[in-house]
């Protein structure tokens, strides 16, 4: 059974553990459809260190949601999402932002 919950702050390692599988995937299917942007997606060494720190962040901010999804109680996708400012010189001042939604290949469409 699939289920989808917010994230509490212990779950954070199983979805930086996606994020990397999402990353990785991101990476191929970008460079593969164009080269010349390699430099633009290419990841610092310790990028899940530091998406690890926004994560639990986000998880602690009551102006973000992170959603896990599980398959019999093992990790399978997350979201996350947040309230940011817009662009100065728009009416409406601030924005909610799709950052990640991920989703395991085999549990796509689900």
């Amino acid at each position: 059974m699939i289920s989808i919950r917010d994230a509490k702050i212990n779950d954070a390692p199983a979805i930086v553990e996606l994020w990397k599988e999402f990353m990785r995937q991101h990476h191929v299917n970008l460079v593969k459809a164009n080269p010349k942007v390699e430099p633009h997606v290419s990841k610092k060494k310790n990028a899940s260190i530091g998406f690890g720190k926004f994560l639990r962040k986000n998880i602690r901010s009551k102006n973000s949601a992170v959603h896990i999804a599980e398959s019999n109680g093992k990790p399978i996708g997350y979201s996350l999402i947040y309230i940011k400012d817009n662009i100065p010189g728009f009416k409406l001042e601030k924005l909610g932002y799709i950052s990640d939604i991920f989703v395991k290949k085999e549990f796509r469409g689900k």
